[in-house]
């Protein structure tokens, strides 16, 4: 054993003491430069739609000066600078802003985002490159809060704006913020054969950016939409509380919630065809532009009353599509290629999860709850016969099969109806 004592003792303190200081400067410098590097928060957007420019703004702190990207993603990153807001003073450091221009080859995927700053690089988060137009996440959150109508679900951001949305918790009452309009870049074609006032030669509308610009089909239907496509003024003037002028706005995508809706024949002869699009899993297609309310009340806006009378124009979403037996996907927003099926060939989705069906099991048998009294007959889709021969006359098949069910001899009933002696 050696004993160090005196002078010797003092010196190993010291020695211990200086190691001591120097680690905790290095950790202390360590420290100071993880604080100093960027750090990124949040994404605005958190994905685009492939082909197009756009801004993307990064949030988090140390966005300081000389900021630039660093990505796997191919294309070219020029910072912004941010605008002046008069009366607004903004905290340095907290947002980024790039204007993003993909290169044309550049191919769908997830990419990686850095920042990179004289202090450091920061974190990564992701960013989706996709080929559909991507919804904000606040824009996501404002059409959350407003697509709930008891069932008539609003899956279009436009319909569920421009108005006060009703509460989800105490329907019917409405909430107190009202949401500006939100017209969003729709693109491809809506087909069908049928409308809220019944059958047509089927039809196709193609959209681009959102907005209508061929029509083809559709019999008188469709005559009638293209005349009125050409109707003076209607595809200039800006609408009240819209962005974008024109009319021909894609507007709503209704979702029918309710299984016992059906197709009623006496309402069909009197040319009304309101409760098919209120069956369970029935989509109606909705073009024209329609705001509900006004900023500072809850009543019908006085400002799309006057605006159509003075100008000559149409007032609201008069032109509907109905789509049965559908499927319906979602993307989910920050991914490569994940999807939610809500509507599968007609049937919600929901309907079949444990956490329905439970609820539904409160009113009696779920399969009888959830069940549907009423499907489709479509030839060539999921009837006999050529879809072909059906879409050129879709009420001749439609009149034969309401004659065969009001006289109980329909082949397709279910449980099956013994005929009539």
């Amino acid at each position: 054993m050696i004993r160090v004592g005196g002078a010797g003792a003092f010196a190993c303190q010291a020695i211990r003491s200086q190691l001591l200081c120097v680690l905790f400067f290095a950790v202390q410098s360590a420290h100071l430069a993880i604080a100093a590097s960027p750090v990124i928060t949040e994404l605005k957007p958190r994905g685009a739609e492939i082909g197009r420019a756009f801004t993307l703004t990064a949030v988090g702190r140390n966005l300081g000066e000389g900021a630039r990207i660093i990505s796997t993603l191919p294309a070219s990153f020029t910072l912004v600078l941010p605008t002046a807001t008069p009366g607004i003073m903004a905290a340095p450091g907290r947002t980024a802003a790039f204007l993003v221009e993909p290169k044309p080859d550049a191919a769908p995927g997830v990419y990686p985002i850095r920042i990179e700053s004289a202090s450091g690089i920061s974190n990564v988060l992701l960013f989706t490159l996709g080929t559909f137009p991507e919804v904000t996440e606040e824009e996501s959150k404002i059409w959350a809060s407003a697509a709930y109508l008891q069932g008539h679900l609003f899956l279009s951001p436009y319909q569920a704006t421009g108005r006060f949305p009703y509460s989800s918790v105490d329907y019917p009452a409405l909430q107190k913020k009202w949401n500006p309009p939100l017209q969003i870049k729709v693109n491809g074609v809506f087909a069908g054969t049928s409308n809220h006032t019944g059958s047509y030669e089927r039809i196709e509308i193609h959209v681009k950016d959102g907005y209508v610009t061929e029509v083809k089909g559709g019999g008188t239907y469709g005559e009638l939409w293209r005349e009125f496509m050409k109707y003076p003024k209607i595809n200039e003037l800006n609408y009240p509380y819209q962005d974008k002028p024109g009319y021909w706005w894609f507007y709503e995508a209704g979702l029918g919630t309710n299984p016992k809706f059906f197709r009623r024949p006496d309402e069909n002869k009197e040319g009304n065809n309101t409760s098919e699009r209120n069956n369970s899993g029935v989509i109606h297609w909705g073009f024209g532009g329609s705001v509900v309310h006004d900023p500072n009340k809850a009543e019908e806006s006085k400002a799309w009353i006057d605006f159509p009378k003075q100008n000559g124009l149409p007032k609201d979403h008069w032109w509907h599509i109905h789509n049965t037996l559908l499927t319906y996907r979602v993307h989910v927003r920050g991914t490569k290629n994940t999807w939610l099926t809500l509507i599968d060939k007609g049937e919600v989705t929901a309907y079949r999860t444990p956490e329905l069906r439970a609820l539904a099991s409160r009113y009696g048998n779920p399969e009888d709850v959830l069940g549907k009294d009423w499907v489709p007959y479509i030839p060539g889709i999921n009837a006999p016969g050529k879809y072909a021969d059906y879409a050129k006359d879709p009420w001749k098949t439609y009149a034969e099969v309401m004659k065969k069910v009001e006289a109980g001899t329909f082949e397709f009933f279910y449980p099956a109806v013994r005929p009539k002696k």
